[in-house]
């Protein structure tokens, strides 16, 4: 083993601790650092994940080859099992990375990687790394849970593809294992970096949360990431119909979920059409029935100052910039008096059975009132 894997435990006050004499070493593919300390035999892996963590790191996780292949790489050689972070001791046979990043994955349950016995038992990789590096068969075969082996070991030195650098599950103190191997995000030589974005945490406007641009939308010192209110309007960005954009009062002229700051264009032509989907159901409807003075009824809804004429040229004129919000909700309101003219007549018919009251008049109350209900829509979207 080189010189530079030293033991890197020492006695403080009785409690053992990791030495900030460590030399972590990056591996590109991850872009983490690494270091692998010999402690001592029969060391609990409970002991070492808190050393590892106390150093500011946690037990190796080790989701690919290439991962697995550097850090044997890093290692440099000479037989030696280290600790590594996966376990499946809450649930047998559901193996799981339980430190770092993975370890807080699911509710904090962890990743898992692996479910079964060994492979030729059915034991097979998950999704989403697809990966284990256990004993093969057939001198061995793991994880094999022989005795309570809930806590995986590796076995540094020699290639990939050899005896060594394969995976074991043992149990939580095993006379074999007399190391652990330390994963950080960071360079653990420089400044804290918690989220690992190569910004530190001093100077991190999301210290908790990786941003290595460091957005800051609305310039409050809280980055995009972690803000709740990106535009600092006081609603929150799940709330926010414009989430980037200040919009205090949350206008949206035309009712289609984007605040009038951040909407491109006033969608006029959909809210004309469902209008008119509507008028042109209740125009059928009155066909059908043939009510004495049912042209009368018509003309209040598709005539040229009929429901439809008035609301589309409301929408059509204020969407071109023809007309202000006043005149806006002026035309508005003219619509919703067209309707109820148009309402009126229609009780009258009902009460004297010249439209039956059952099916054709229920129908024809009810998509009147869907019109309503959508004009005072857009009355209450402009502040009317």
């Amino acid at each position: 083993m080189r010189s530079r894997f030293i033991l890197s435990l020492l006695l403080v006050a009785g409690v053992l601790v990791y030495s900030p004499a460590r030399s972590a070493t990056l591996c590109p593919d991850t872009g983490h650092y690494y270091d692998f300390v010999l402690s001592y035999c029969n060391q609990p892996w409970s002991e070492a994940k808190n050393l590892a963590e106390a150093a500011g790191g946690y037990l190796a996780t080790v989701t690919s080859a290439a991962e697995q292949l550097c850090m044997a790489t890093i290692q440099g050689g000479g037989w030696a099992a280290y600790w590594a972070g996966a376990s499946d001791a809450a649930s047998e046979g559901q193996w799981r990375w339980v430190t770092g990043p993975e370890g807080a994955e699911n509710g904090g349950a962890g990743r898992q990687f692996w479910q079964g016995g060994p492979a030729q038992f059915g034991g097979t990789t998950t999704t989403p790394d697809f990966y284990a590096n256990w004993f093969p068969p057939p001198t061995y075969a793991e994880p094999n849970n022989a005795g309570n082996e809930d806590y995986m070991s590796w076995n540094a030195g020699g290639g990939i593809g050899s005896f060594n650098n394969h995976w074991n599950d043992v149990p939580p103190t095993n006379s074999a294992v007399c190391g652990y191997t330390v994963e950080w995000d960071s360079d653990p030589s420089g400044p804290p970096d918690a989220d690992g974005d190569g910004v530190p945490d001093d100077s991190d406007n999301c210290p908790s949360d990786p941003n290595p641009g460091q957005e800051d939308n609305d310039s409050d010192g809280l980055g995009d990431v972690c803000d709740a209110d990106d535009d600092n309007d006081g609603v929150d960005d799940p709330l926010d119909n414009c989430p980037t954009d200040a919009n205090p009062g949350q206008e949206d002229y035309d009712l289609d979920g984007l605040g009038n700051v951040c909407d491109p264009a006033f969608g006029g032509d959909d809210l004309v059409l469902t209008i008119e989907s509507l008028v042109l159901d209740m125009r059928d409807l009155i066909v059908a029935v043939d009510p004495p003075g049912g042209n009368g009824m018509i003309n209040k809804l598709t005539g040229k100052g009929g429901v439809l004429a008035k609301a589309a040229n409301a929408i059509t004129a204020f969407g071109a910039g023809l007309i202000g919000v006043d005149g806006y909700l002026e035309a508005l309101a003219e619509t919703l008096d067209m309707l109820s003219a148009f309402d009126n007549q229609l009780e009258a018919k009902i009460a004297n059975g010249q439209v039956p009251a059952v099916t054709e008049g229920d129908d024809l109350v009810s998509l009147s009132g869907d019109i309503r209900s959508l004009i005072e829509e857009l009355i209450s979207a402009a502040g009317g």
